[in-house]
């Protein structure tokens, strides 16, 4: 959902966007740390502070654009450097959130199709909805922005053009029908370009509409090992202290 909210600010013509500059250095830069590597190519002289460069760059090169950065939360938890080093100054900051069920089933649907591990290891380091709320209070806290916006995209997927208006007039935009088709959007394409993970992204890559979500339930999480089971319920508490924060449509 992450990228397809993407492609529909790309639709817009008052926008320009990038897609996961900080997952570039956690997986393929010279401080990389990611554990699933082996799936990315190696890029040297690629740094976390190097991002925060090429964001400014960006938008040095698209002075009549508004730019959105879309990345992944994760990619913050080992960054070597605190959070308000790396981050950009001036941005508005808007934190997306997907319910636990549909999140783990979705991921682990990506290890089978990538012959990656369903251990418990292996899920912690992509979804921890504790680390993701430690993120949020950290972007208030060290004054990055003091009133981010929380985003429930199960919400979002179920009326995508009312929550999208809605996001516009937080955000003070004008709402661009574009938003909801995007035949001819390309930035997204640069998102998970290596290795097998691009084939079962190519759905989202793909996408030029809205969709809805594949939904699961509660005894969807049985198929899983018990430990990951367990961690999945752990993370509800913290999942719902952001879901009460989130966008909702009266």
């Amino acid at each position: 959902m992450s990228n397809i909210f993407l492609r529909s600010f790309e639709a817009r013509p008052d926008f320009s966007c990038i897609s996961s500059p900080y997952g570039m250095a956690k997986f393929v830069g010279d401080e990389r740390s990611g554990k699933i590597i082996k799936y990315f190519d190696y890029r040297e002289n690629f740094k976390y502070k190097d991002v925060e460069d090429s964001i400014y760059k960006f938008e040095n090169e698209h002075p009549n654009k508004n730019i959105l950065v879309k990345e992944h939360y994760y990619d913050f938890v080992e960054a070597p450097y605190p959070l308000e080093d790396i981050v950009p100054k001036g941005y508005i900051h808007g934190v997306l959130i997907r319910n636990p069920v549909n999140t783990f089933m979705s991921l682990n649907k990506l290890f089978l199709n990538i012959g990656y591990d369903v251990s418990l290891e292996n899920f912690s380091e992509l979804v921890n909805f504790q680390k993701h709320y430690e993120i949020y209070e950290q972007i208030i806290a060290k004054g990055i922005d003091n009133n981010p916006i929380i985003i429930n995209t199960s919400l979002l997927a179920t009326q995508p053009e009312e929550y999208l208006k809605e996001i516009c007039t937080i955000w003070q935009l004008d709402y661009f029908s574009e938003m909801m088709d995007f035949p001819n959007t390309t930035t997204c394409i640069a998102d998970y370009p290596y290795g097998n993970v691009v084939n079962w992204r190519k759905d989202a890559i793909g996408s030029t509409t809205w969709r809805k979500e594949t939904e699961y339930s509660e005894s969807d999480l049985l198929s899983l090992p018990k430990e990951i089971q367990e961690f999945a319920q752990e993370q509800e508490t913290f999942y719902e202290k952001l879901n009460k924060l989130c966008i909702r449509l009266e």
